[in-house]
């Protein structure tokens, strides 16, 4: 197989591929990405995860502090145009 062939391949492949697709699933791929990113940054930065503690609270690496109930909007208001920076056309 050719180059050529293989990218006219991998094209159709990406057509039927994203005819499958609705834009909450990549705003869910995203969501999933920067909270992982997230929890990566906590325990790189030794945090512990609100899951992680007796009270549920926590110091998010960025200094806020988080709870249960707070953790995931943090994350997304605050760490995702970060953790989705070098994803093309995720705004």
């Amino acid at each position: 197989m050719s180059y050529q062939q293989a990218r006219d391949a991998f094209q159709a492949a990406w057509s039927v591929f994203l005819s499958n697709r609705s834009p909450r699933d990549f705003a869910e791929w995203r969501e999933h990405k920067a909270f992982t990113a997230w929890k990566y940054a906590m325990w790189d930065a030794g945090c512990r995860l609100p899951t992680q503690t007796k009270s549920g609270q926590s110091r998010c690496f960025c200094g806020a502090v988080i709870d249960l109930r707070t953790a995931e909007q943090h994350i997304y208001s605050s760490h995702m145009a970060a953790a989705n920076s070098l994803v093309p056309g995720a705004h």
